[in-house]
């Protein structure tokens, strides 16, 4: 796993979170990597992002669009579910990736010499 110390200390204080019971338990057991990551948004004409609506999937297909973002990887006991739930109710974005995976994607500004190549 990473050394965290590059890591601001907001990301630095998610190590060793847990919550959670039984099948929904989960601990951020450290970070496993960091880069850029792909996504597809659907952006519009205002440069705003589309949410995704029921009854216009067509509209939203029209828009996509290939961006990157930072990303820094998480590693997760139990319920990587559970873990982005948690995440975004404190306000970050995360999705998991796995059974044992949560990407979070933030500035770059919170890491010192950030890996800004493509991950893996």
């Amino acid at each position: 796993m990473e050394d965290v110390s590059r890591f601001d200390q907001s990301i630095q204080d998610l190590i060793g979170v847990k919550g959670g019971r039984n099948e929904t338990f989960y601990e951020i057991l450290g970070i496993e990597g960091e880069g850029m990551t792909e996504h597809y948004p659907s952006i519009g004409p205002d440069g705003e992002e589309i949410q995704f609506e029921l009854g216009k999937t067509e509209e939203y297909m029209k828009h996509k669009t290939k961006r990157q973002r930072y990303t820094v990887r998480l590693v997760v006991a139990g319920n990587a579910v559970s873990a982005e739930g948690w995440l975004k109710r404190q306000g970050w974005k995360a999705f998991a990736i796995g059974a044992t995976q949560v990407d979070l994607y933030v500035d770059p500004d919170l890491v010192d010499n950030p890996d800004l190549s493509d991950q893996k």
